[in-house]
């Protein structure tokens, strides 16, 4: 247990790391709940089509974590994972990166006409440790959100909802275990 709560720590300080493991998260709630997606984290499949995808997504504005396909809904929803601090009751993010999200979601709704795409964020506070997955959609940022500081960056805020809330922690302590197993591989 003591392992564990020493890794939160790094974790919660190092932005890279902190993203790393939102995904990790993300990814294992994915799995968990049986939902069909691919995963755009992973960047070692030596898959030359795969990584030209990726290259071009990061062009066209922000590459997405996960991509899948939601049953009842007719279309694609772009996954990407925050591990992220709330800040009085709200979630934050840089008015840059929801712009570049917003060119992403233009790229495909221009690129694949007559086919839904929408782009929601899987935040889990770092407050609660990964234990805890709230889903905000992008257009929550770009409608119903108002405008903040992100450091000293302008930013935008949307309220955390409770009716958006997801528990993960029955998989938050595993995935630091596997997360900390993949470190020591690739170090």
């Amino acid at each position: 247990m003591e392992l564990y709560k020493n890794l939160l720590l790094k974790i919660k300080s190092d932005i890279n790391e902190s993203g790393k493991f939102g995904e990790a998260i993300a990814a294992k709630w994915l799995r968990h709940n049986n939902w069909s997606y691919i995963d755009f984290t992973i960047t070692d499949r030596g898959d030359e089509e795969y990584l030209n995808m990726i290259d071009l997504y990061d062009q066209k504005g922000k590459k997405p974590d996960f991509l899948g396909q939601l049953d009842g809904i007719d279309g694609f929803v772009l996954w990407d994972a925050k591990f992220h601090r709330i800040y009085e009751d709200h979630f934050k993010l840089s008015t840059k990166e929801i712009n570049k999200y917003s060119e992403l979601l233009s790229y495909f709704n221009k690129t694949f006409q007559g086919v839904s795409f929408y782009i929601i964020f899987m935040f889990f506070p770092k407050e609660e440790n990964g234990t805890t997955m709230y889903l905000v959609p992008l257009d929550d940022f770009l409608g119903n959100g108002t405008d903040s500081k992100f450091g000293k960056d302008p930013a935008v805020q949307v309220r955390v909802e409770k009716e958006n809330c997801f528990n993960t922690s029955e998989f938050s302590e595993e995935v630091v275990g596997e997360f900390l197993r993949i470190r020591n591989r690739s170090n």
